[in-house]
């Protein structure tokens, strides 16, 4: 994640309407901010240890060998170039933005709710990469960042098919964010921090994977960030109310989604075989164990990349 800003604003005459002075204006922040990010991507794929000094060559940042499946550009914006921030599409037919990368200009004001509200960097990125997929400024409207995240909290997750000729638009989505932060001002009643409901199974096994981030915990937890509300509902309803013995298992399918429930003392490695055989194909696969009448997520894979 390469964080880039650029000061500046637009000058008297962008505002009055001189076309080629506000591509100027906005070449010396967005695209400038961006074509740094890209110089950056380049030297970190350029060198075996990327080291990043002060102005007078001290050294304050020293990585390990660049080896990273994706790279996100996230350029932190002021109000005056928030308007910009959606019509991406414009600015490269205009030639202010040349790299391929999707850079994702953001006001810094919704950056830091947005990082306020997710419960572990993997929703950040899995948001990040959720949003990269949308054609926005195409095909998809949006006048607000907060719309588009708390369509991401609240709504349904996955790739947005948009009918042929027609326009997707993002609606307002603030209310719960706006309901908070009143409340941690004193100025109304405190409520509890908007976040992606899961249920208590799916939301556990998210903690538990930014905590312990184990191999591919990233890639397991984009599985279950993936799930429709009303998937991850059906699927832990499956989870606590299946009547197995110890030694069993089953499997349900939701929607998209394929559980398999064990036994407490059966381990997934004595059925892996049956189950490949036997379970259909989904976009998601949850292996989970019932215990003490409760109900954990083991293992979380998906067959296609996040939306």
């Amino acid at each position: 994640m390469i964080i880039e800003g650029k000061g500046g604003s637009i000058s008297v005459q962008g505002r009055r309407g001189d076309i080629e002075r506000l591509k100027r204006d906005v070449s010396n922040t967005i695209g400038d901010a961006w074509n740094q990010c890209a110089r950056v991507r380049r030297y970190l794929a350029s060198t075996t240890a990327p080291t990043f000094t002060d102005a007078r060559g001290r050294e304050v940042l020293r990585l390990p060998k660049y080896d990273a499946s994706g790279v996100f550009y996230v350029n932190p914006m002021l109000h005056s170039l928030g308007s910009f921030e959606y019509e991406l599409p414009r600015l490269k037919d205009l030639g202010i933005l040349g790299d391929q990368h999707t850079p994702w200009p953001v006001l810094v004001t919704d950056l830091r709710v947005i990082a306020e509200m997710v419960s572990s960097p993997a929703e950040l990125l899995h948001y990040m990469r959720w949003r990269s997929s949308l054609a926005i400024g195409d095909t998809i409207t949006a006048v607000d960042e907060l719309d588009i995240f708390g369509a991401y909290l609240f709504g349904r997750v996955g790739r947005t098919d948009v009918p042929n000729d027609g326009t997707l638009y993002f609606g307002d989505s603030t209310t719960d964010f706006n309901t908070y932060y009143a409340g941690e001002l004193g100025r109304g009643p405190a409520v509890p921090k908007p976040r992606k409901m899961l249920g208590t199974m799916f939301e556990s096994a998210l903690r538990s994977l930014a905590q312990r981030r184990p191999r591919g915990w990233l890639e397991s937890s984009y599985a279950i960030l993936d799930l429709p509300l009303t998937e991850a509902a059906a699927l832990e309803g499956y989870a606590y109310s299946a009547d197995i013995d110890r030694d069993e298992w089953t499997f349900e399918i939701a929607g998209q989604s394929a559980i398999v429930i064990l036994g407490e003392s059966l381990e997934p490695t004595a059925v892996l075989l049956e189950i490949a055989r036997v379970v259909p194909a989904a976009s998601r696969q949850f292996i989970v164990r019932q215990a003490q009448g409760g109900a954990s997520v083991i293992a979380a894979q998906r067959r296609r990349s996040p939306a």
